[in-house]
């Protein structure tokens, strides 16, 4: 099935939302105590997204990496606060997509949509470098 990347909907939410889940629990099992894990549910995900997304629909953008219908993946990306520059604030993917080329995928659209914010007079350009992942 062909990986496509793009712009996040609402009804992607609750794929966003098992990917945070999924990929935090996998990162983070035997580091963190249980107690601290248990609120990372697909449907705490799901309300922690939704409340910032809307908070941040006209500055921020989210990315989804879908793969036959199946939200395999996300990126968060805004402005940062030097104006200069914008900020990769969330990628992830779910351990099943692990190996896929998702997370980079989704780093070369996040580097592509990221807000270019420059002070008048500043001849710097946007870098992003396409990380091996």
């Amino acid at each position: 099935m062909p990986l496509i990347v793009r712009q996040a909907e609402d009804s992607d939410l609750p794929g966003v939302g098992e990917v945070d889940a999924a990929s935090r629990l996998h990162a983070y099992t035997g580091l963190l105590e249980a107690a601290e894990l248990a609120g990372v549910t697909p449907q705490a995900q799901v309300q922690v997204w939704r409340e910032r997304a809307t908070r941040e629909r006209d500055t921020h953008v989210m990315l989804v990496a879908d793969q036959g219908g199946r939200v395999v993946g996300y990126s968060y990306v805004g402005p940062d606060d030097d104006p200069r520059v914008s900020g990769l604030y969330a990628l992830f993917v779910h351990p099943d997509a692990f190996g896929t080329g998702a997370a980079q995928r989704l780093l070369d659209e996040s580097c592509s949509v990221a807000p270019r914010r420059h002070t008048p007079g500043d001849q710097s350009r946007r870098r992003c470098p396409a990380l091996p992942l």
